[in-house]
């Protein structure tokens, strides 16, 4: 489509859609009373729900009369908020268009740098809008997204060169990757035998759609998780199998991550198994600032497991684990309450649609990982599993010095370390057991003595907590303001309560102090908003609005195992 006619075109979707606000905000108010479910009183004891109360009709009448005004306030509010978004999206269309339109010009070189943070502000409002509201089944915004996205893919860079986690993919798949359109070529199912698994593996229409789908149109993204998953897999069979787990659980990961340790999701999920912190937290996954076992394939693979075997102790059924994987625990129970059975094909209409394409997605997945020259993709060979030695670290030390006075390959510790965030062990945890090759372990251990006392980084802990000031913190361990905010790299002169900070000390100090994992995880909820990416950035330093609170994953109370520790 030449420019001019795209940007006409957004002209006429601005108006179409400023003026259909309020009509795609419904989900943003206040849902209704909702029934008592029928659900059989047998089936919400094994639930661990207990027996549902009756409906109380005319306090139902009465909190929805108070409630009546304050819906229609926040349906202003956010039909306000959304039409401002949408105009947002237009003016960074339409200023990346022309910054496109002058990259071929003389003493152009910033050009392309300013298309490209425009295009991922954009990119970064229509994933908030089709998530928050209804606008993502608009024909108008839909078009004003494909030209955002197109335009993204044609002047900036290839989405499917991406990674699972970017933005940009996401967009287009929620968007423009509805399974439930493609027309199935049932010449192409006939003889697809399908191989007996402890987790059924049904080959029925929508999977046979979201099948067609990864071998066609998402081809080239599908075989990158494929090549990842000859790295990782040897490693992640040899977990699964000592956790008891079905074999065919591995391919989850492909679905969740695309098989990459460093994934983060627009929810702060991370990990190649998408923990969000307060799950991985409850499941033993220490991190901070510094470091994040959520990255660490070898405990967060084994945390996942043991996540969905409690899953499975609470429903029995491996179609409504990976349901509540993906959506929570809370979800899954009230969709049970609703349809009065376990059938996930049965109840799948009471999930959200993310839930509803999950457990078909999943099984697509499976199916044509387990024989990807079948459907048309490169036979997988496997690399050996990963092997190495831990050794200890006497101080926090950064990767590349470890490297240089080692002689180790600094992306090979980075291969065996991705929880380390900030290339360099954690501070204030001594004993740390760094991963280096196997056949290198004794010769790195003596090696590290040689690092001088000026390459190792020393700290203490100090964990925020209700009432604590920077000012009281810096006073108490004899620092400065500046010296915390720079070192714990704080946007403002604040510290939110639950964040573990750092604080530089000298090694006399740093020896007397001890702390575990657990002590130095932060115990701060997260919040959503833009990340570091997996793809390249502009030079351009970007200005970014108020991030939302991420939500909690809520578990089924029975899925919780007898440990200690909080969700």
């Amino acid at each position: 489509m030449p420019r001019h006619t795209l940007l006409a075109a957004t002209v006429l979707i601005t108006a179409s859609l400023l003026s259909g606000c309020t009509s795609a905000q419904r989900t943003l108010s206040a849902p209704p009373a909702q029934s008592v479910s029928a659900a059989p009183a047998a089936m919400v004891d094994t639930l661990g729900l207990g027996q549902p109360e009756s409906a109380d009709a005319s306090k139902a009448k009465q909190k929805i009369a108070k409630t009546d005004s304050l819906r229609d306030k926040a349906l202003r509010i956010s039909s306000d908020a959304t039409r401002q978004k949408v105009s947002s999206i237009n003016r960074l269309y339409a200023s990346a268009t022309k910054h496109i339109s002058a990259i071929n010009m003389p003493a152009s070189d910033s050009s392309r740098a300013f298309a490209e943070e425009d295009l991922e502000k954009a990119i970064d409002l229509i994933s908030e809008l089709i998530e928050k509201t209804e606008l993502g089944e608009d024909s108008s915004f839909r078009t004003l997204a494909q030209n955002v996205i197109e335009t993204y893919d044609t002047h900036i860079q290839k989405i499917d060169a991406l990674d699972s986690d970017s933005p940009a993919l996401a967009v287009r798949e929620r968007l423009f990757g509805d399974a439930s359109k493609i027309v199935v070529d049932e010449n192409a199912f006939k003889g697809i035998a399908v191989p007996k698994t402890q987790i059924p593996l049904e080959l029925n229409k929508q999977v046979e759609q979201y099948i067609t789908y990864y071998s066609t149109r998402a081809r080239g993204i599908f075989q990158r998780y494929l090549d990842r998953s000859e790295i990782y897999f040897p490693t992640l069979e040899k977990i699964l199998a000592e956790e008891q787990m079905p074999p065919e659980m591995i391919y989850l990961c492909i679905l969740e991550s695309g098989v990459n340790p460093a994934a983060r999701s627009r929810a702060n999920a991370l990990g190649m198994w998408q923990f969000m912190r307060a799950t991985g937290r409850y499941y033993g996954l220490a991190g901070n600032q510094w470091f994040d076992e959520r990255q660490d394939i070898f405990k967060a693979t084994r945390s996942s497991m043991r996540h969905l075997k409690d899953l499975y102790k609470t429903y029995g059924d491996w179609y409504l684990v990976l349901a509540a994987y993906n959506s929570g625990g809370g979800r899954v129970n009230r969709a049970v309450r609703k349809s009065g059975t376990k059938d996930f094909w049965q109840m799948s209409k009471h999930f959200r649609r993310e839930t509803n394409e999950y457990v078909p997605r999943y099984i697509a997945v499976a199916i044509i990982a387990m024989s990807p020259e079948k459907f048309g993709f490169a036979p997988l060979k496997m690399r050996q599993p990963i092997t190495c030695a831990e050794v200890p670290m006497p101080a926090s030390v950064s990767l590349p010095t470890i490297a240089r006075y080692t002689g180790l390959n600094l992306d090979t510790l980075r291969f065996l370390n991705p929880e380390l965030i900030k290339d360099m062990t954690p501070p204030a945890y001594r004993g740390y057991k760094l991963r280096v090759p196997t056949d290198k372990g004794e010769e790195v251990a003596a090696r590290l003595d040689s690092i001088p006392l000026s390459e190792r980084q020393h700290f203490l802990a100090h964990k925020v907590r209700k009432g604590d000031g920077l000012t009281s913190i810096a006073a108490k361990y004899r620092t400065s303001v500046p010296m915390i905010v720079a070192v714990n790299d704080l946007k403002a002169r604040t510290a939110p309560v639950g964040r573990v900070l750092m604080i530089p000390t000298s090694p006399e100090q740093a020896a007397v102090a001890t702390y575990t994992m657990r002590e130095l995880s932060d115990e701060n909820q997260e919040k959503r908003g833009r990340r570091s990416r997996r793809y390249r950035r502009s030079k351009r330093k970007s200005k970014h609005g108020k991030a939302d609170k991420s939500k909690k994953v809520k578990l089924a109370s029975a899925a919780r195992p007898a440990a200690s520790g909080t969700h």
